[in-house]
């Protein structure tokens, strides 16, 4: 019955073992994750104010063709940010769950 026992402990070692494994593969696609989005959203600022900056010349030349073409930079750039900040907090929330199945093991 003891041989049994250590057979099922051993198991138990393995089945922990292989589910820090998961949890350290996820923390990490997760961490790729946020810095893809980071990312985003950096490049997103850049354009926001890159159009802003046109926008004002557009605005102070009258010119209404270049104001609607840096009105559309403005919402191309305002839409990135919020799908990139939408994403980042989706996985700020996938990082908490991961970090508390961790403190459970």
């Amino acid at each position: 019955m003891a041989t049994g026992r250590g057979k099922e402990e051993e198991e138990k070692k393995e089945l922990r073992r292989l589910e820090s494994e998961q949890l350290q593969k996820h923390e990490h696609e997760i961490s790729v994750a946020e810095t893809e989005q980071r990312k985003a959203l950096s490049a997103s600022g850049v354009l926001l104010q890159e159009a802003e900056g046109k926008l004002s010349d557009a605005i102070k030349a009258g010119n209404m063709d270049q104001i609607s073409v840096t009105h559309a930079m403005l919402e191309i750039a305002l839409k990135r940010m919020s799908e990139a900040t939408t994403e980042l907090s989706a996985l700020a929330e996938k990082r908490k769950r991961c970090v508390d199945k961790k403190k459970s093991h």
